[in-house]
């Protein structure tokens, strides 16, 4: 069954797609209208080398040894300053501090001395900051006076240069600055071009109208060939998921050993017609319907002596509309066909092959003889499975003193859609078969799987919606 899509998810990806337009439309042409401007105009002003010759690139390295010089002394200046400041302060400290121990008839002698000692320190505190205040002035003039002669130097070199240069050093530097933003922007829209490469991811950005506009011109996604080719993308995985479901679910079955007694049993009917299948190229297996569609899986190995293949042919699907197997499940009925010609026409006309599916057994000249029988449960419900016997040579799989030949070959049906022949693998041979408990045992196995693979709710119905 199909689930069908919740009105949240319905208008997930058109508010995307009316968000990106509107993002796309206005938003990132204004960013990238700013970024072009604010970047050209830094990059323009980033003080850096360019591309000068040998003798003016010495000069302006010079200029700037000559500016941080000057910058070095006026940062280191004014802390040395502070410094000597500090120390005379502490030293005329400590001077009164030993004044003040002396007995009174030292201090009174000794402190007038102090005192001069005392004004003599604070006019050269005073000096020391009157001086370094002059000095720190006189240094930021000269710094700012070097500075503006430099740039006039240089500008005057860039002039020198030629504008081409000058284009040249500053579209670098611009796109120096840049760099980081034109690779994010490549990395972005790069990841949008991938994604774009998507039919999914286009018809869901696209929504129903199929178009995206930008910078007011519509793009048309609407590819009729990328939705063909998606869907077909999507038709394989379908088919790939659901042969690993059955092979999953099959393999945690008992079906092959149920099906092995079974097949032990129609080898001892066949015995009991004196028709030796060990003496004959034949083959069996077992197929179950999936859940999908009307098609037919084969759920078991062969079992035989011809042909067996190996654990690929399970899971395989066949359509319920060609082939014996087909028919013996649409006639809920057993099946034999006594002489199978590989020819396209005949295929095509018997077996409900098109000729693009006939032509891999075109060549096969070899005649066989095909028996199919069906494994029903009691109740009106479809077939639980189709048990397929293949045999080597034509009119292989009977004795000609209870079906000749002619008869076998006859394919006049009756009012059950059956023939002579498949009356013949009904009552000679599945008969003897159907009510073994070797076959009770299967159903019981096929009822657990279809339990677990819900074959009978089909997800796609028998009318293809």
């Amino acid at each position: 069954m199909t689930t069908p899509a919740t009105p949240a998810s319905r208008g997930y990806w058109p508010a995307l797609s009316i968000w990106w337009n509107f993002v796309f439309n206005y938003w990132a042409l204004t960013l990238a209208t700013l970024f072009l401007v604010v970047g050209f105009i830094t990059g323009y002003a980033i003080s850096q080398p360019s591309r000068y010759s040998a003798p003016a690139g010495t000069m302006l390295k010079r200029l700037d040894a000559l500016e941080a010089l000057l910058e070095n002394v006026q940062s280191h200046r004014l802390p040395r300053v502070q410094d000597d400041r500090h120390k005379l302060t502490m030293a005329i400290d400590s001077v009164r501090a030993a004044l003040v121990g002396l007995p009174d008839i030292q201090k009174k002698r000794i402190a007038p001395y102090f005192v001069e000692i005392e004004t003599h320190g604070r006019a050269i505190d005073q000096t020391l900051d009157s001086q370094s205040f002059l000095i720190d002035s006189a240094l930021s003039e000269h710094l700012k006076s070097i500075r503006a002669q430099r740039e006039q130097i240089k500008q005057q070199i860039d002039t020198a240069s030629g504008f081409g240069s000058l284009v040249f050093d500053q579209s670098k530097l611009f796109l120096k600055w840049i760099g980081a933003l034109s690779f994010l922007t490549i990395v972005a829209i790069s990841l949008f071009l991938v994604l774009m490469s998507s039919p999914s991811f286009r018809r869901r950005l696209a929504g129903s109208s199929g178009t995206i506009t930008a910078f007011g011109v519509s793009f048309n996604l609407h590819d009729l060939s990328s939705e063909r080719d998606s869907i077909e993308a999507r038709q394989h995985e379908l088919g790939d998921d659901l042969v690993r479901t059955y092979t999953k679910a099959l393999r945690a079955s008992s079906l092959q050993a149920r099906f092995r007694e079974v097949y032990k049993d129609i080898e001892a009917a066949f015995a009991q017609e004196t028709i030796a299948l060990d003496a004959i190229p034949h083959r069996a297996t077992l197929y179950i319907p999936d859940f999908v569609g009307e098609s037919l899986v084969q759920a078991t190995l062969y079992s035989g002596n011809w042909h067996l293949g190996d654990e690929r042919s399970v899971g395989r699907r066949f359509s319920v509309r060609y082939g014996i197997i087909g028919k013996a499940w649409r006639l809920v009925g057993a099946q034999y066909n006594s002489n199978v010609g590989n020819s396209c026409k005949n295929l095509i006309r018997n077996w409900g092959f098109t000729d693009t599916e006939a032509k891999p057994f075109g060549n096969d000249t070899a005649s066989g003889s095909l028996m199919a029988f069906i494994v029903k449960d009691s109740g009106p419900l479809a077939p639980l499975a189709v048990i397929y016997v293949e045999a080597l040579g034509a009119n292989t799989l009977h004795k000609k003193d209870v079906l000749s030949d002619a008869e076998a070959a006859d394919q006049a049906p009756d009012i059950d859609g059956l023939t002579k022949a498949d009356h013949y693998a009904a009552r000679h041979i599945w008969a003897q078969v159907k009510d073994k408990r070797s076959v009770e045992r299967l159903k019981q196995a096929l009822l657990r799987l279809q339990a677990v693979l819900r074959w009978n709710d089909k997800i796609e119905g028998g009318t293809g919606r």
